[in-house]
């Protein structure tokens, strides 16, 4: 009898630990991006959202250049036949 008792006792932590790790995880906030360092020459940190936008703006300016739209190759169009 005893034992069947400490059985039960046990599943029943079991369950209110899970349940407590599940509020806890619902319950806690996301903090964002964290703060960067803008690397131009001189080590800057960022910490204002408007500051860290345009840091990665810069940042993937560089990486990812603007290709010329002038000229475009053609391309045949492609028609659906359901």
């Amino acid at each position: 009898m005893r034992r069947v008792q400490r059985l039960e006792q046990f599943d029943v932590s079991a369950q209110c630990k899970k349940y407590r790790n599940y509020v806890k995880i619902k319950t806690s906030t996301k903090s964002g991006i964290c703060d960067i360092l803008e690397q131009d020459g001189r080590s800057k940190e960022l910490t204002d959202h408007c500051d860290k936008a345009e840091g990665f703006n810069k940042y993937f300016s560089r990486v990812f250049p603007v290709e010329s739209q002038g000229v475009l190759p053609q391309t045949k169009t492609a028609m659906n036949s359901w």
